[in-house]
């Protein structure tokens, strides 16, 4: 255990390093960002695709170029997700994500867009789920569309919910029933950030992101990204503690890594 006021120091390592090291066959992983548009760790998907990575169980809140990189080989076995397009205005569908599933080579399981975010933010706090309204009454919440339950994994995989939902009455206000969401637990969450701090701080601008919550948290920066100095500017970090860089382009950039 570190003493009070001591942190782990950055690391320096490549983008293919750090695949090859924490991103594995089989794995759980998550994409941050916001569809193809906004801090999409692209970098990280290619180099999978060099890598040689397959058969991933591939967690989002939206369809994203990672998982279009990764449809594109064949590479993603499982998706958790609540939109299969690219581009919110666009709105174009993933045409290699329906090409394998409709051959049967990849489980494809529906959350609705705040469901999944739920779910991230669950894992993220430590929380085993979470309670949500939406969208009672769709289909959604119907075991005949349980993907992963047909499939027979649930109960079976440790990192696979046992159930896809659980319906409860609220006990504190009376305010009808909501369901209980599992939290979703990574094994890698991938994120791209502007800046990155000696002692696991990120900081980007705009929208927060929500796939923070894996086991290892791998962080890409561009090499001309600017260290982050959080005693000029406390307000609008974010501290992980299980921040991991690598270089967009394969140069070494600040990193940081902190197991769970």
């Amino acid at each position: 255990m570190l003493k009070r006021g001591a942190t782990k120091k950055a690391q320096v390592m490549s983008l293919e390093e750090a695949v090859k090291t924490y991103i594995k066959d089989g794995c759980m992983i998550g994409f941050g960002g916001f569809t193809a548009m906004n801090r999409n760790p692209t970098a990280v998907a290619w180099e999978m695709v060099r890598q040689g990575i397959k058969n991933v169980h591939c967690m989002d809140r939206h369809g994203s170029a990672c998982s279009w990189i990764l449809n594109a080989v064949g590479a993603i076995k499982i998706y958790e997700t609540d939109w299969m397009g690219w581009g919110e205005m666009a709105g174009k569908l993933d045409v290699n994500l329906e090409r394998n599933y409709k051959a049967g080579k990849m489980i494809l399981e529906d959350y609705s867009h705040g469901a999944m975010a739920m779910r991230f933010l669950a894992g993220a706090i430590g929380a085993p789920f979470i309670p949500y309204y939406a969208p009672q009454g769709s289909d959604l919440y119907n075991t005949k569309y349980d993907a992963l339950g047909r499939a027979g994994l649930r109960g079976k995989d440790p990192k696979i919910p046992k159930i896809k939902f659980q319906e409860m009455a609220d006990p504190f206000y009376g305010a009808g029933n909501v369901m209980l969401l599992p939290a979703a637990r990574l094994d890698v969450a991938v994120i791209h950030v502007a800046q990155c701090g000696e002692k696991g701080t990120a900081r980007w601008r705009g929208r927060r992101d929500d796939i923070l919550n894996g086991r290892i948290n791998l962080g890409t920066r561009l090499p001309e990204g600017e260290p982050i100095v959080a005693r000029q500017q406390p307000f609008g970090s974010l501290r992980s503690s299980a921040i991991h860089a690598g270089s967009m382009t394969n140069r070494p950039v600040r990193s940081l890594r902190h197991e769970r």
